[in-house]
């Protein structure tokens, strides 16, 4: 009864890695988390931005006028910026709230657990990741060739806090999709 030697049986060295069984459960809370907080804020923003052009004529023109006198700009500039916020708001809401309202809806899904949501949040989640590294990366090299600290400051904690939601839900993310043995 010779077997010849032993060889050990093939596997991947991550699949040999434990999983929490609980993992479907932080992906979820992640997923309920982070999109909530991008319904609510950029929901709020873009509602702002739309009442902003429900303003009377006159409110408008000198808040217009105070907005070039702060800036020090022409107030053709500002009016021209005045002028793209409903696209703005729009793209707000397209860019923001409608996938922030998916991620919350992927949550639940995710939580019981549903393989495909978690495949689909993890594309929405990095899509935005990549989106806000460029911006965070934009406002760093605009802050820094400009010599601003504030402004530095203000966009590491604009747009590096929102990435390290992010990349935290892709990481229980990804444990989701391990832990989902059913497929």
């Amino acid at each position: 009864m010779n077997q010849g030697p032993y060889t050990p049986p093939v596997s991947d060295e991550w699949d040999a890695q434990p999983v929490s069984p609980s993992a479907p459960r932080r992906a979820g809370l992640m997923l309920w988390v982070l999109g909530g907080l991008e319904a609510v804020c950029l929901g709020f923003m873009s509602l702002m931005m739309f009442a902003t052009m429900a303003l009377p004529p006159t409110d408008r023109d000198k808040l217009i006028q105070e907005a070039a006198k702060q800036y020090q700009v022409s107030t053709e500039a500002v009016s021209r910026m005045f002028d793209a916020l409903p696209m703005m708001g729009l793209a707000y809401i397209v860019f923001g709230v409608l996938p922030g309202l998916a991620l919350v809806v992927l949550g639940f899904l995710v939580r019981k657990p549903v393989r495909w949501a978690a495949t689909t949040a993890i594309v929405i989640v990095l899509a935005q990741a990549i989106i806000t590294g460029f911006l965070l990366l934009n406002a760093v090299a605009s802050a820094a060739m400009g010599g601003n600290p504030v402004m530095l400051t203000a966009g590491v904690v604009m747009f590096g806090t929102p990435l390290a939601i992010m990349v935290y839900t892709l990481t229980r993310l990804f444990a989701s999709r391990k832990a989902d043995t059913r497929y």
